[in-house]
């Protein structure tokens, strides 16, 4: 086994604040233009942006007029590439070689899954997904064959960074729907936190409406607010809302359908209200036909009748890091299709950015 146990690096209690000691950490590029939001129902310890000297490892919080350096990058990795995938049930897609020859032809440095569908018991089943990359899984606890998500590391890179994975967000000590039904997971990365998040359906009968829109919504946002403060954060997943009318063939007719609520829209525009980017419309502001979900019924994925669910949510000061905000909609398998994104954190920004 690479690693006997995960344990020592997956904490569901603590805010995934810290950084390795093995390693020097890189600052952020400026004073992050982040609002800080705070929610009623989410309490998070408060964090210091932390950077450890590579002469003697001392722990030195940074001041927030403090310039950035790169020299961290002749240490460690610099540039990452995430892929995110609803796969709509691990175990149907881990039998067939889709997932692999996405891993082969791709080679991420992280894959985060969302509707793994797996319950506790069964997943060491699936620890062995691929040689290359250590598996991480955070399974829905309260019902069988519901919600959860997963994040394979390729392996070298988790050698190198041992990196935090906390799953849910309950930091302050109480149970939540995010915590029981395994809906985010957050990798402490040496350069940003990578929040992987299957957002709430809202329901055919928006039966959880209120509740994502009242609750889960504003959580959220303090939560990667909170991160933010720390260092930035790619958001990533299902988020289970289409943002604008040109992010779902028919607009008109679905108002009143869970994903494109006006409710729901107004909660999701508050993320990027506060700062954060949609790393895809960025690159493609005006792009339509760009969709990562198709209903199985009606031929829908055949006729492009889709919705853009999927989304690389990030911090303003990535913007002009970003190498690449894709759509991987040849790749078949679920009912969503994986989309791409893939960042610099070298001295030079990324050629080809927002």
């Amino acid at each position: 086994r690479f690693h006997p146990s995960l344990e020592e690096f997956t904490n569901p209690t603590t805010l995934p604040a810290h950084i390795p000691p093995h390693f020097p950490a890189m600052k952020r590029a400026a004073t992050s233009p982040i609002q800080r939001v705070t929610s009623p129902q989410l309490t998070i310890n408060g964090a210091k942006r932390i950077k450890l000297t590579t002469e003697n490892n001392s722990n030195v919080a940074l001041s927030n007029d403090e310039t950035a350096t790169n020299g961290a990058c002749s240490a460690i990795q610099c540039s990452y590439k995430f892929i995110s995938w609803n796969v709509n049930g691990l175990k149907s897609l881990a039998g067939k070689d889709v997932l692999k020859n996405l891993l082969d032809s791709e080679k991420p440095d992280i894959l985060c899954l969302q509707e793994t569908k797996l319950q506790p018991s069964a997943e060491k089943k699936f620890q062995n997904l691929h040689d290359d990359y250590v598996v991480v899984l955070n399974s829905c606890t309260g019902k069988k064959g519901y919600s959860g998500t997963g994040v394979l590391i390729r392996k070298d890179l988790f050698e190198q960074t041992k990196p935090t994975v906390t799953k849910g967000w309950s930091l302050n000590g109480a149970s939540t729907a995010a915590d029981e039904e395994g809906r985010i997971m957050t990798i402490d990365l040496p350069h940003c936190y990578l929040c992987n998040t299957y957002v709430m359906n809202s329901g055919d009968k928006l039966q959880r409406l209120e509740e994502r829109t009242t609750e889960w919504d504003p959580d959220m946002l303090a939560y990667l607010s909170a991160l933010n403060e720390v260092k930035p954060v790619v958001w990533c997943g299902d988020l289970n809302c289409a943002r604008t009318e040109i992010d779902l063939a028919r607009p008109k007719t679905n108002k009143k359908t869970a994903g494109f609520t006006p409710q729901e829209r107004e909660q999701f525009e508050k993320f990027f209200e506060a700062g954060f980017l949609d790393s895809y419309r960025e690159l493609n502001p005006g792009k339509k036909d760009a969709y990562t979900y198709w209903s199985y019924r009606h031929k829908c994925r055949e006729k492009n009748l889709g919705w853009r669910l999927d989304y690389f949510i990030i911090s303003p000061e990535l913007k002009e890091r970003v190498k690449d905000s894709s759509i991987l909609s040849n790749v078949l398998g679920s009912d969503h299709c994986p989309i791409r994104f893939e960042v610099n954190f070298s001295g030079e920004k990324a050629e080809e950015s927002l």
